[in-house]
């Protein structure tokens, strides 16, 4: 095995097996954190007792060394609640920094992880100088990995660190697609090989273990467990399958993209919990879909208190316009609330307090996205002036031929169609249209005004 390739997950087996038949996956382990950690939870999967004694019981046990001003502040009592900008050691077996960024009232701790290896620091990560911490050695947020985690997994209060400007700032600019300003952080990651990529994969698995469901579950929570086994036994209802669901949304919209956001569960009210399983993009809009669990399992409960648990979700998921709340039985009911919505408001003109109230009801969970992104439309970017070096290429030719191509895939789809509104708009598209699409891309060209090319899409030939 090369020393820059890592090593397989059965290479990691033959290494816990037969160690002696794995001297080169030894050797690299000696070297590579990230395939340390690979290897204890292969090790722990496996259930697999220790051996003893030799290179491999040392390499699995190795760490980055403890700090002593860091063991002197670690004790063995909770000593009290996890409180926002303060410094905890988390886990089940296994113990990891986290730097606490909220704390809610359901048991539930937003988080990021704080390693003391400050080589794997990334661009989305906050580095802080060993004179700024309570623990003596520089250490690295990792905000990339931001989550939230029961808070009966926290193990032992270190201190306080005041960081969250910086991790504001990180945040921020990675939603803004720049580099952070104002704060150190590492170098990108530019390349697939790059061992902080599988450093991150570690940790995620390792901050899964502590969510809030697989928490509860862990523990023995009969309430959780019975809702898990509710939720699946409604997988394999017709319609009920979050695959067939993806299917059955990629029929009816073309170029709907589907992501599995961060797991993340929060309370509406008493034993009622939302979790959010599924991300949908299109266009420019994108909607996180959660379920319903907990309770009757029957009926939604107050509009507001699921609006409030919708608005907590965005805080996590930034992008999204919308949160979908679907109740996982028959076609899954659902109720949208959209950013706007999940907030009080006053009415105008009489100045009259409403909400926040939900924005659409009443019908199953694909239909409700397919009504609501029916009315998604991209956002207009302002584009640099058109080359000069064009030269004699027929604008007008090339974009009336593409525009016939798809105003022919338009109407195909409006012969498919269930909605007899938009088959009978789409079946029936305006004449000319292919050229009047060609007016206007060569307007713009042109650089003539944004109103004169509008006018030649909308106008045509002059002669409607």
């Amino acid at each position: 095995m090369s020393a820059d390739v890592h090593p397989s997950s059965s290479e990691l087996l033959t290494a816990l097996h037969e160690p002696d038949r794995a001297a080169s996956t030894l050797e690299h382990l000696e070297e590579c954190l990230a395939c340390r950690v690979r290897l204890s939870r292969v090790r722990r999967a496996s259930d697999l007792a220790p051996p003893p004694g030799d290179s491999l019981q040392r390499i699995v046990e190795a760490s980055t060394p403890l700090p002593q001003n860091l063991a002197d502040l670690v004790s063995d009592d909770r000593d009290g609640e996890p409180q926002p900008n303060e410094i905890w050691r988390v886990g089940r077996d296994e113990a990891l920094l986290v730097w606490v960024r909220r704390v809610f009232e359901d048991a539930v701790a937003d988080v990021i992880p704080l390693v003391l290896d400050v080589e794997l620091a990334d661009q989305e990560s906050v580095i802080v100088g060993a004179s700024a911490t309570p623990l003596a050695t520089a250490a690295a947020a990792i905000v990339a990995l931001r989550t939230h985690i029961h808070t009966g997994a926290f193990l032992n209060r270190v201190g306080v660190l005041d960081i969250g400007k910086d991790v504001t700032e990180v945040m921020t600019a990675v939603r803004e697609g720049r580099r952070p300003s104002g704060v150190r952080v590492g170098p990108p990651i530019n390349d697939d090989d790059d061992q902080r990529l599988e450093y991150r994969q570690a940790l995620r698995d390792f901050l899964a273990e502590l969510s809030p469901s697989a928490w509860l579950e862990t523990q023995g929570d009969r309430t959780a467990g019975a809702e898990q086994r509710a939720n699946e036994s409604t997988a394999n209802h017709p319609g009920g399958d979050i695959n067939a669901i993806k299917a059955r949304l990629g029929e009816r919209l073309s170029g709907v993209r589907f992501i599995d956001p961060a797991p993340q569960t929060v309370a509406v009210n008493g034993d009622v919990r939302v979790t959010s399983i599924l991300k949908v993009l299109y266009l420019d809009t994108a909607i996180l879909v959660a379920t319903l669990h907990g309770g009757s399992h029957s009926k939604f409960p107050d509009p507001r208190a699921i609006a409030a648990a919708c608005q907590a979700m965005t805080l996590t998921e930034a992008d999204v316009d919308a949160v979908a709340v679907a109740i996982p039985r028959q076609d899954w009911p659902a109720q949208l609330f959209t950013t706007a919505h999940m907030r009080a408001a006053f009415e105008v003109p009489r100045g009259t307090r409403t909400g926040p109230t939900t924005t659409l009801a009443g019908y199953g969970l694909v239909d409700t996205l397919c009504k609501h992104l029916d009315a998604a439309v991209p956002a207009w970017e302002v584009t640099e002036p058109a080359s000069s070096r064009i030269g004699r290429t027929d604008i007008h030719e090339i974009t009336a031929r593409h525009a016939r191509t798809s105003i022919g895939q338009i109407a195909t789809e409006g012969q498919r169609a269930r909605q007899a509104a938009k088959r009978a708009a789409w079946g029936e598209l305006p004449a000319e249209l292919d050229e009047r699409v060609a007016k206007f891309v060569v307007a713009v060209i042109n650089n003539e005004a944004v109103e004169d090319a509008l006018t030649e899409l909308v106008q045509g030939t002059g002669d409607d």
